[in-house]
């Protein structure tokens, strides 16, 4: 069987941040964990990546001398559909979304099963127990595909089983056809060419009871964290420098080469990554903090996803997403929480997100929600209230009056 990796995605809801297939979650680039699982099956004939032309660079430096890997740019933006049309000549397919995460050795079951069954077409349906914002499958009494339904009303679900894209195609080249003849590629396209193809043959729909993690949006890179964690995919290292007076729960999970100086607290679903170093005083509660970063003496880090090499320094950090490279200096606050009570984009707290290669001076505050792109700069004492742009420069002016002592 041929495996399709679609990362493609421009990743537009979680910027400014970098793509998400290439973020290190846990030791890993999110990417890694879907083809480290998928290179362990013995009945997969290729695995085909389709990546954005934009993302060429990292693509080929990460997989272009695999030569089980072959890699496809998709040059539009134009969603699924575009992507499985930048292919040829692969006769069976099995379409994965590259961020999706599902149970261990779940996948072997999944390919053990269409080997089985040999159904024409298939479709893994997420039964869930509540409402979900998704693509709900309708099906007959033979468990194939009749329609899928996008985010109806409460109440009006067709079924319990949500659209997963793990999708098998016998004949991809048949599905192709369909993509082709629908005209201008929309936004549906893939949905409106699935619809098609459950009239001209059965499309079967496989339930899935198991846990189902992906990243659309920030936050979800610390319920990958856990769920990475959960389900065995990332173990803790055993060298590790404790000092004595810290204090470190069982639940915190550490990268190779870490040191944690006098004091510090670490508590919750954390993970702290390679060559890390943190310092006295510091606490970090239900985080993510990535390989060769310092986080310095007396910083408050809460429910946080912090990528690789940043550097902090007595910063609060709270429920805020910092790229790679990123310089908090002295005394830098996220401010997380509106005084009003209001959600920021739909989340109770949300502190700033910031893209990679961000500095931002000492004693300067971030107000909730704000986003900024990679490469800026902030000036010291400087209270963010709006967004900023990629390569943005903002300085506060202040004046000073410097005289003469005459008292």
């Amino acid at each position: 069987m041929h495996i399709i990796l679609l990362a493609g995605g421009v990743s537009r809801r979680m910027q400014p941040l970098p793509n998400k297939n290439t973020l290190n979650i846990a030791g890993k680039d999110l990417l890694d964990y879907n083809i480290h699982e998928i290179q362990s099956l013995a009945n997969v004939e290729s695995i085909n990546i389709i990546f954005q032309e934009s993302q060429r660079t990292y693509f080929e430096n990460r997989f272009g001398a695999d030569q089980k890997i072959n890699l496809f740019p998709q040059a539009a933006a134009n969603g699924m559909a575009g992507a499985i049309l930048s292919l040829q000549n692969l006769p069976n397919a099995l379409v994965i979304s590259a961020n999706d995460m599902l149970e261990p050795q779940f996948l072997a079951q999944l390919i053990a099963t269409i080997q089985d069954q040999k159904p024409k077409a298939a479709i893994l349906g997420k039964q869930v127990e509540s409402y979900f914002p998704g693509g709900y499958l309708s099906v007959d009494a033979n468990n194939h595909l009749t329609d899928i339904v996008e985010k109806p009303p409460v109440g009006q679900e067709p079924s319990d089983l949500v659209n997963l894209v793990y999708h098998y195609f016998e004949d991809l080249g048949a599905f192709q056809k369909i993509l082709k003849n629908l005209g201008p590629l929309e936004d549906d396209s893939y949905e409106q060419a699935l619809r098609a193809l459950s009239k001209q043959i059965p499309v079967l729909v496989i339930p899935y009871k198991g846990q189902w993690q992906a990243v659309k949006k920030p936050w979800n890179l610390l319920d990958m964290q856990k769920h990475l964690i959960a389900k065995g995919y990332v173990k803790s290292q055993s060298n590790v420098q404790i000092h004595p007076t810290a204090i470190v729960e069982d639940s915190v999970t550490f990268g190779d080469n870490v040191v944690i100086d006098a004091y510090a607290i670490i508590k919750g679903q954390t993970f702290i990554g390679d060559n890390t170093y943190v310092g006295s005083y510091t606490m970090i509660r239900d985080s993510h903090i990535g390989a060769n970063c310092l986080v310095g003496s007396r910083c408050e880090i809460t429910r946080s996803y912090l990528g690789d090499d940043n550097k902090l320094h007595a910063n609060f950090v709270g429920d805020s997403y910092i790229g790679n490279h990123c310089l908090l200096g002295y005394g830098v606050t996220t401010a997380n929480y509106r005084l009003d009570g209001k959600t920021i984009d739909g989340q109770a707290k949300l502190g700033a997100i910031l893209g990679n290669n961000v500095q931002i001076g000492c004693h300067t505050v971030l107000c909730p929600g704000v986003k900024i792109g990679a490469n800026s700069v902030l000036g010291p004492n400087t209270v963010l209230k709006q967004d900023l742009s990629a390569n943005s420069y903002l300085k506060v002016n202040t004046s000073q009056e410097i005289r003469e002592n005459r008292n």
